[in-house]
C-alpha cells in the first residue's frame, strides 16, 4: 500500500512453504523497486522468512509499517511486526495461541495510535499501539481464513462470506452477515 507520499509503494512477497517473503520499496511510484529486507521470521530462529500477506502503512508517515504475514494453513509459523524505519528492522508483536498466519490487516486512518486489526485463521485481533496491547475481539467466524479486514464499522471477508463488525471501544458488541461469497 502506499499513503501520505504519493510516490512510495511497498509490496511484501513470498508463498506458503515455498518462496521465503521479500519486503520491497519503490520511491518512484513502481518504476524500480529495491530489497528492503527479507520478511518477518516467526521468532523461531527458523532461517526461512515468512511470505507477507499485507502491509499497512501509518498514514502519518511513510516509515511507519505494520506487517501480516505467515502461511495462512498448516504449520502455525507466523508474525506480525511493526517497523518504524521502512522496514529495515521489524518488532514482533506477540500475540500468544493464534492458530495459523496473520493475513487480514487494517489501520483506523483517524485513529493509527489505538487501532490496529488483525486475522489469523478465523479470529480478528484489536491492538492498541499505545498500550502495546492485544485483544482478540472476535473468535470463530464462518469459514476457514478471514482474508481482508476493511475499517468503517469493520468489514471481514472470509472463505464464506462478508461480515460488518459493530464495536464499541475496540469491543464487537454485534456481528451481522453482509452478504454470502462464492469462494470456496
Amino acid at each position: 500500500g502506499h499513503l501520505n507520499n504519493d510516490t512510495v509503494i511497498y509490496v511484501g512477497t513470498g508463498y506458503t512453504n515455498k518462496f521465503n517473503g521479500v519486503l520491497w520499496k519503490s520511491t518512484d511510484i513502481g518504476l524500480s523497486w529495491s530489497a528492503v529486507q527479507a520478511g518477518p521470521d516467526d521468532n523461531n530462529s527458523s532461517a526461512d522468512s515468512l511470505p507477507i500477506n499485507t502491509i499497512v502503512v501509518d498514514p502519518r508517515g511513510i516509515d511507519t509499517l505494520y506487517i501480516a504475514a505467515g502461511n495462512k494453513k498448516g504449520n502455525n509459523r507466523q508474525a506480525f511486526v511493526k517497523s518504524y524505519d521502512g522496514g529495515v528492522t521489524f518488532q514482533n508483536i506477540t500475540i500468544n495461541n493464534a492458530p495459523s498466519g496473520f493475513v487480514g490487516l487494517e489501520i483506523n486512518k483517524n485513529n493509527p495510535d489505538s487501532e490496529v486489526y488483525v486475522s489469523n485463521g478465523r479470529h480478528v485481533y484489536y491492538y492498541n499501539p499505545s498500550l502495546d496491547s492485544v485483544t482478540k475481539t472476535v473468535s470463530g467466524y464462518p469459514g476457514e481464513i478471514i482474508n481482508t479486514i476493511a475499517y468503517g464499522s469493520i468489514l471481514v471477508g472470509t472463505t464464506t462470506g462478508f461480515y460488518n463488525l459493530e464495536q464499541d471501544n475496540g469491543i464487537v458488541t454485534k456481528i451481522n452477515s453482509s452478504g454470502s461469497s462464492n469462494v470456496t
